[in-house]
């Protein structure tokens, strides 16, 4: 049986380029340039999901914050400084507190400001987030505002 040998165009050179030249270590500068950039990205979804966990966290925090104001207000206590302390143990600092209305028909409504993580040069270094509890009427809207109710 006769071996055929392929043709010459279809054949692939076995110095490179044909022409004496041989293209040695190409293939391994192409791996570590992607691989450069897949660590690079996965590096900035670290950042990303670490930014938006502690904008969750800031959330959590001023509505546990209002919830603690709403009820000490409720009980006859003083609704800014029970907000101060639950933002504090949820690591947040209260940044702002107001309460309008009465004890029957109130809203407590707090800011609290936490570190925003990981930290990076240029770019913003807290989050502040707003939260509102309470039943009484929004005078923007004349909407009830969403009570969110705690146990007694």
């Amino acid at each position: 049986m006769n071996r055929v040998e392929p043709a010459s165009w279809l054949a692939w050179p076995r110095d490179g380029h044909g022409d004496g030249t041989a293209d040695r270590g190409g293939g391994t500068a192409l791996t570590a340039a992607l691989l450069l950039c897949l660590c690079a990205a996965m590096l900035v979804g670290v950042w990303i999901a670490g930014w938006v966990d502690s904008i969750h966290r800031a959330r959590s925090a001023a509505d546990l914050a209002a919830l603690a104001g709403a009820q000490a207000h409720v009980g006859d206590g003083d609704a800014c400084s029970a907000a101060r302390a639950a933002a504090g143990r949820n690591g947040a600092l209260l940044d702002s507190c107001a309460v309008q209305g009465g004890r029957r028909d109130f809203l407590v409504t707090v800011g609290v400001r936490m570190e925003l993580r990981p930290v990076i040069g240029g770019s913003r270094r807290e989050v502040v987030e707003q939260a509102i509890a309470g039943s009484l009427q929004r005078e923007d809207s004349g909407e009830p505002v969403k009570t969110v109710s705690a146990p007694p």
